[in-house]
């Protein structure tokens, strides 16, 4: 929650209204404040991934609006505050409060404490210090109390915002054939994002990093497996191979092992080899993309073409296999083990 720096200036108003003072402490509360934001923005205030000259960058692109923010705020906030806050002279010994004005001595006679000789000047006007009555308590307190409690009431909005989108959404997508299986970091064996699940033939969407998209991934998929429960896997997408199609495939005689590179499986993609790693390059509408396997040039690919699935582009190389689309789109991406896919890691 970086806006909540505006509260800094509301709080401190009410205990100075000194305006060519503040002005320069605006100033420098808007570099440090842009300095953090150069952090936190830029680096989605992930320590590990912040550095020293992204964060001097937010001087640049952020301290500026930051400045005119913090002016704008200060001004309102000084005359809101008017009504609530008053001043009195500041003629009093620091220490015991006795009036030192028209003295003869740079000295407070009733404790002995020095003060500077300019009260001894009858021309000399004091300053005049802030006087905080209880109608200015309550508004500090209360701006206080809502800087401290807003990072948490947001927080339970949010989250219970970001649950409620997610069953939302998951009903929705279900009713329309269009339901999402949202994969958590390390909840199964993924090796490609955007790719159809074998087991349910629903869409594989990797959940995004943060606390809300995580609420609505988790409160998302909780439906789905729900229904997933009640009612079964849904219809598969045609072309898309089951478990049963892989083990078969493997078994037969349709995989033919590549010897010359680069090797054009469809239209849209080809398989080379460089030095060190085969590469499989395919592009589609949506755009290009490639995968570099394994370090050694001796692995075995082949390749097939089930006619009876949709006309799927079929790659094995080495154990991770692929289906493609005709159009180049990576359907299925999985590991096979002992002539079957690979269950998913607990």
């Amino acid at each position: 929650m970086p806006w909540l720096w505006v509260f800094s200036i509301f709080v401190s108003a009410i205990y100075d209204n000194d305006r060519k003072r503040r002005i320069w402490g605006l100033i420098a509360y808007s570099i440090v404040v842009g300095f953090v934001l150069g952090g936190v923005l830029a680096a989605k205030a992930t320590p590990r991934f912040v550095s020293i000259p992204d964060m001097a960058l937010g001087i640049v692109f952020y301290s500026p609006f930051v400045f005119a923010l913090s002016w704008v705020l200060e001004r309102l906030a000084q005359r809101a505050l008017g009504p609530v806050r008053q001043f009195e002279l500041s003629d009093r010994c620091g220490k015991c409060g006795y009036c030192i004005r028209h003295l003869d001595k740079p000295r407070c006679p009733e404790c002995g404490e020095p003060f500077d000789e300019k009260w001894l000047d009858e021309s000399f006007q004091p300053p005049r210090a802030a006087k905080h009555p209880w109608r200015a308590r309550i508004v500090a307190g209360l701006l206080i109390a809502a800087g401290i409690g807003a990072p948490f009431a947001y927080h339970g909005y949010a989250v219970s915002s970001a649950a409620a989108r997610g069953r939302a959404d998951a009903e929705s997508d279900w009713q329309r054939g269009e339901a999402l299986l949202y994969v958590q970091l390390g909840d199964r064996f993924v090796l490609s994002y955007d790719t159809y699940d074998i087991d349910t033939g629903l869409l594989m969407r990797r959940a995004r990093g943060g606390l809300e998209n995580q609420t609505y991934a988790q409160a998302y998929q909780d439906v789905i497996d729900g229904k997933l429960a009640q009612f079964g896997p849904p219809p598969k997408p045609g072309g898309l191979l089951t478990r049963e199609d892989v083990k078969t495939l493997l078994a037969s005689d349709r995989l033919v092992v590549v010897t010359e590179f680069p090797f054009r499986v469809s239209d849209h993609v080809v398989v080379s080899r460089d030095a060190s790693y085969t590469t499989v390059s395919r592009h589609w509408n949506g755009g290009s993309s490639v995968f570099a396997i394994g370090g050694d040039t001796s692995i075995a690919v082949l390749y097939g073409t089930l006619m009876d699935h949709g006309d799927v582009v079929v790659l094995l190389v080495s154990d991770m296999l692929m289906t493609f689309a005709p159009d180049g789109r990576l359907l299925q991406h999985h590991y096979v083990e002992d002539g079957e896919v690979a269950d998913p890691m607990p």
